[in-house]
């Protein structure tokens, strides 16, 4: 490193807020840690957690930054894998299987919370329940996997005909429930009629 430019140590988008912090430790002598991704010799880019100070002489005149590194690469990665399964998780315990459309007890908290909104605040509301016919027909006639893509199937029509903000979701079986926020009868009428004349 030594006689290499400061500039050629770090990607050039994180150079801008890398000369901010020169200027602050400058103004402030010493910065707590921070994390700052670094490139080595090979281009490869691994994260140290630094702190950087200001190392002035006998009259408090600055002669050079001095930087102290670890590498917390493996730490960040294993952080960001922790983040992902979590979230992964989480997108698990609420969605159905079958569908990927919100499982019962997330379109349930979903009816509550606008539930809730509507004592609150009358805001109006509504509320579909939807359910297949002749499931058990189709499937006792040509198999649970043909049941299980009519139920896909329906799904699909009620994701493509709900409003961006409606919450759908399957309560089990072949019912479905819409929770349209906003919505008075009339409005979930018209919403019903698309997802009618689309079904047929």
């Amino acid at each position: 490193l030594t006689g290499m430019p400061i500039k050629k140590l770090f990607p050039s988008e994180e150079w801008p807020e890398v000369m901010e912090r020169l200027r602050s430790a400058a103004a402030n002598q010493m910065l707590p840690p921070t994390r700052r991704t670094f490139v080595t010799k090979t281009g490869e880019k691994v994260i140290l957690e630094t702190n950087l100070a200001v190392v002035t002489d006998e009259t408090g005149q600055p002669m050079h930054y001095q930087s102290i590194g670890r590498n917390i690469t493996e730490k960040v990665l294993e952080e960001k894998r922790m983040r992902n399964t979590l979230a992964h998780m989480t997108l698990r315990a609420s969605t159905d299987a079958l569908t990927g459309l919100l499982n019962r007890e997330a379109v349930m908290q979903h009816a509550q919370a606008e539930w809730e909104r509507y004592a609150r605040d009358g805001v109006p509301m509504s509320i579909m329940m939807v359910d297949m016919d002749d499931l058990k027909a189709i499937n006792d006639t040509h198999g649970h996997l043909m049941g299980d893509a009519a139920l896909k199937a329906l799904a699909k029509v009620l994701e493509n005909n709900k409003r961006p903000y409606d919450w759908l979701g399957r309560l089990g079986g072949d019912e479905f429930m819409l929770v349209l926020p906003g919505a008075d009868l009339e409005h979930a009428q018209r919403i019903l009629s698309r997802i009618r004349t689309s079904a047929n």
